[in-house]
């Protein structure tokens, strides 16, 4: 019989919640006193646009546009 059972994963103020096998990330306010949580979308997208942040700053991909000798 399948459970319906949600999994919770917390690391610092980042959660991460399994829900019918997809995975969901939320932000805590743990500072705020109502403690709500901020939905930031599901866990493949956040780590697909942390990858491609990733990229951007090392450089990768980027072509270089300097006049040829700079």
């Amino acid at each position: 019989m399948y459970s319906n059972k949600k999994k919770t994963y917390t690391f610092g103020d980042i959660i991460i919640r399994e829900v019918k096998s997809r995975y969901y990330v939320y932000l805590s306010r743990v500072s705020s006193t109502d403690g709500k949580e901020h939905y930031v979308g599901p866990l493949d997208d956040v780590i697909k646009s942390y990858l491609k942040m990733e990229e951007n700053s090392l450089g990768v991909g980027i072509p270089h546009t300097a006049a040829a000798g700079i």
